[in-house]
């Protein structure tokens, strides 16, 4: 079983009140890392100053992410985003192509990722094509964005640029996300034990996989390698 981190009930405790030095050093090494081949960890996301659910308008409040699941065995990987109302996205991919499981049909919609770093020209700000990054919105982490460490230098802090930036707390040992927040909005990470198993495509995917490859037989677009 491999170490847990949870930080998330605590963080606020620890932070609250402390004034972190701006002068401190940058810590030696990579700031921020990615997770290894083989991984899992949970998104929490609250809203804090949000209006109540019952007030959301037409239960938008239902497609709301509050909390994403990823798991990831290289060269797959399985995220899911879940709100008040259930599943609000549950997609699959690996470093070619990245797949929507539509519940109401056998198949699996193909996503296209915007440029860049693997983010998805979808509505769903914490999806990413985990093959090529595993947290989003937070490319902005660098020497230049540290602001200092709290608890006795276990947790590292950075504070994006402009006014209303976000801030990252980094677990100053595995250099993991122990929280992204910013005015709104609060992201709590907790990393769980590593897969046993790889994963496997689900029948939704390989039937549209089958059904790309009839297609491509078929034609002469796109044009084979020869």
């Amino acid at each position: 079983m491999k170490r847990k981190i949870g930080w998330s009930l605590t963080l606020g405790i620890i932070c609250a009140g402390m004034v972190f030095a701006q002068s401190a050093p940058v810590p030696s090494g990579e700031l921020l890392k990615r997770t290894p081949d083989y991984s899992a960890w949970t998104i929490t996301v609250t809203y804090p100053g949000a209006p109540a659910p019952a007030a959301a308008a037409g239960g938008q409040d239902s497609q709301q992410v509050q909390q994403v699941s990823v798991t990831k065995t290289k060269p797959l990987w399985h995220a899911v985003s879940r709100g008040k109302g259930g599943i609000i996205s549950d997609r699959w991919g690996d470093a070619r192509q990245t797949f929507a499981i539509m519940p109401a049909t056998a198949l699996a919609s193909i996503l296209t990722r915007g440029e860049g770093a693997g983010k998805f020209e979808v509505p769903d700000q914490l999806t990413v094509g985990y093959d090529k990054r595993d947290f989003p919105d937070m490319e902005w982490v660098s020497a230049g964005t540290y602001k200092g460490s709290v608890k006795d230098g276990k947790v590292l802090i950075f504070q994006e640029s402009s006014g209303q930036g976000a801030t990252v707390y980094i677990d100053a040992e595995s250099r993991l996300p122990i929280r992204w927040q910013k005015p709104g909005e609060v992201r709590d990470f907790r990393f769980l034990s590593a897969p046993d198993v790889p994963l496997v495509f689900p029948a939704q995917v390989t039937a549209t996989l089958e059904t790309m490859k009839k297609i491509y037989d078929a034609t002469d677009w796109p044009p084979k390698k020869k």
